[in-house]
Parts: C-alpha cells; sequence; structure tokens
C-alpha cells in the first residue's frame, strides 16, 4: 500500500470514527517545541509558520498526513500549489487530493495542476494522469462545465483533456456526442475504441460531416464495422481523404484476418482503391501461415512498396523452413533489396 494511504489508515483508526472536518486545524503546525516566554522582557514568540513552512517542516509521517487532509478539507485555493507540491511524488496523496477538490472545485484543482511546477517536472506522468482522472470524473457530473474547464487550459493538457471529454460524450450518447463534435471543430475524440450503439451505420452520415482528427477514422470503423463487407467499404463512397483511406484498410485487413476467402472474393468484383487495398489485406493475412501464397498473391496483384515488402516479409518467414524457396523469392526483389 501507498505510503500516504497507510497514514490516511493510521489516522483514520486513531480517530476513532470522528468526520473529516474534526481534523481541520485553527492554523498549521509545525513540529518545533512550545515555548513560553519566562519573563515580560522575552521577545514575542515567532508567528505561525505558513503551509510551505509547516509541509516542509513535517517531511513524513502521521502529522504531515493530518496537516494534508486538514488543509485539502478547508478548500482554500490558496493552499493549492503548496499541497500540489507536497503530494506530487506520491501518486495515492495526488490522487486523494484530486477527488477531494472534485467535490468542491474541479476546476481550481485542474487549473491549479495544470500550472504547477510538478507537471513540469520529473512527477509530470503521474500529474497528468491525475488531472485526467480528475477531468473524466467532472465531465460526467457536469459535462459542459468540464468542457469550458479543458478549454481554458493550455497545449499539450488542453488537447489532451478535451479528447478524453470528446470520447466520453460520444459513448456516452453517440448521436448527440457526434453532435456536439460538430459545433466544436476544434477538439476531436482520441484513439478510443468505440461503439455508436445498436445501428451504428446509421451514424455515418454524422461522422463523414465531422472535421478532419486523428480518431475520425476509428469513428468512420466503428460505424461500418457490423456491415456485410461490400455494402461496407461501398458505403464509403469515393471520398479520398486520409480518415476514409485509413477506415477501409482497417475493415479489409480485420475480415481478412478472420476470413481471408471473403476479401478474396471482394477482390474479385472491387474496382479502384478498394481492389487494391484488398489485394494487400489479402497478402498480410497471407503472410504468416502461408508465406509462399502470401509472395505469389502479390506478385498477381500488388506493386511498388507493397508488392516488395510482402515478398521480402515472405522470404524472411521461409528462411528458416525452406532456404530454397526464400532464396527463389528474393531473386524476385528489386537488386537494392537483395541481402
Amino acid at each position: 500500500m501507498k505510503r500516504f494511504a497507510f497514514l490516511l489508515l493510521c489516522l483514520i483508526s486513531t480517530a476513532g470514527g470522528l468526520a473529516l472536518g474534526r481534523y481541520v486545524w485553527a492554523a498549521p503546525v509545525s513540529d518545533a517545541p512550545v515555548t513560553r516566554p519566562s519573563s515580560p522582557a522575552q521577545p514575542l514568540q515567532k508567528s505561525a509558520p505558513t503551509v510551505e513552512e509547516s509541509l516542509a517542516a513535517l517531511r513524513s509521517g502521521p502529522r504531515r498526513a493530518a496537516l494534508i487532509l486538514s488543509l485539502a478539507a478547508r478548500g482554500q485555493k490558496r493552499h493549492l500549489p503548496a499541497l500540489i507540491a507536497a503530494c506530487a511524488h506520491d501518486e495515492a496523496a495526488l490522487q486523494f487530493l484530486g477527488d477531494t477538490w472534485r467535490q468542491t472545485d474541479p476546476g481550481a484543482f485542474v487549473q491549479a495542476l495544470a500550472a504547477s511546477k510538478a507537471m513540469q517536472g520529473s512527477h509530470r506522468t503521474q500529474c497528468a494522469t491525475a488531472l485526467l482522472n480528475v477531468m473524466e470524473r467532472w465531465g460526467k457530473q457536469s459535462p459542459d462545465d468540464a468542457w469550458q474547464g479543458a478549454e481554458s487550459l493550455h497545449g499539450t493538457m488542453r488537447r489532451m483533456s478535451l479528447n478524453k471529454l470528446a470520447a466520453q460524450r460520444v459513448n456516452a450518447d453517440p448521436r448527440a456526442g457526434l453532435e456536439f463534435l460538430k459545433q466544436h471543430p476544434g477538439a476531436g475524440p482520441g484513439y478510443d475504441d468505440y461503439k455508436l450503439g445498436n445501428k451504428p451505420a446509421e451514424l455515418l452520415p454524422l461522422v463523414q460531416a465531422l472535421p478532419e482528427s486523428p480518431a475520425k477514422s476509428r469513428l468512420l470503423t466503428a460505424a461500418i464495422r457490423d456491415l456485410p463487407l461490400s455494402e461496407a467499404i461501398n458505403s464509403l463512397g469515393t471520398v479520398h481523404d486520409a480518415a476514409t483511406h485509413m477506415a477501409q484498410w482497417t475493415v479489409l485487413r480485420e475480415t481478412a484476418n478472420r476470413s481471408v476467402d471473403e476479401v478474396i472474393a471482394f477482390h474479385a468484383t472491387a474496382t479502384g482503391a478498394a481492389r487494391y487495398a484488398a489485394a494487400r489485406a489479402v497478402s498480410h493475412a497471407l503472410i504468416v501461415n502461408d508465406p509462399s501464397a502470401a509472395a505469389a498473391w502479390a506478385q498477381e496483384h500488388t506493386s511498388g512498396s507493397g508488392r516488395t515488402s510482402t515478398i521480402r516479409k515472405a522470404a524472411g518467414n521461409l528462411a528458416s523452413k525452406d532456404p530454397t524457396a526464400a532464396a527463389a523469392l528474393r531473386a524476385l526483389l528489386p537488386e537494392s533489396f537483395r541481402p
């Protein structure tokens, strides 16, 4: 168990089930012993330490955990930078801090964490994870507020937060989520695999109307994946953008891996780019289990780099099993590609 989680358990046991508010102290304290003036002539006692000083003085142990609990429970924004700095090295503590602030002011926590020095330091990965976790849960509670909070960020964290919230909207309500993305062309869902409901093909026009984004091909694939192969490829139309080509290739490759004969049958009637993509998908599926057949297919139905790549891989797969056949395949390669 993480150190902070262990300390938290100790505190809860010691408190005997008292409410968290009982931990709130009137002011931060340090480990320095209390001194009393021996006479009126002595100088006044030193003022109470700042939050940063108290956290620095309490490097570990139950009193440090109690102080963090206390400050987090107060919900004061001015304490957030110090608390984040104190918890950045401890994943459990940082997650607790995010969960606590998510109940009251998730926007303040997200802004403070995104602007913290820890986000740029050696703990940036777990800080980014904590921020995205809070953003995701905030999005489930208040999607519009979370979206506005993400848009106020900058750089990579802005993009990642918007991607996560966009994917969340699409998966929660595919039609409403896609309509929302049409109105926000600067954001797009990330690289998740999407399920677009019981009738995903009905959403294909909405997906095709989306602006270009890294995830558009995945959404197109999700929209046509359950259709018969010919219908799926034809439904993409003749648009030659990168997302459509990638969706076409993904569906053909998945089908060939499942049933190469189905793609061979499609190839026999296909035309244009779809026919060539089908040929490549067949080569890709054959190359592991039947390298000789893959090379023969590639020689007949493909050309250029696709043909060369298939023959090279087929020869490599045959090298240990049938060196003679492998050498014969290498002889088919352009001279610059021969070993």
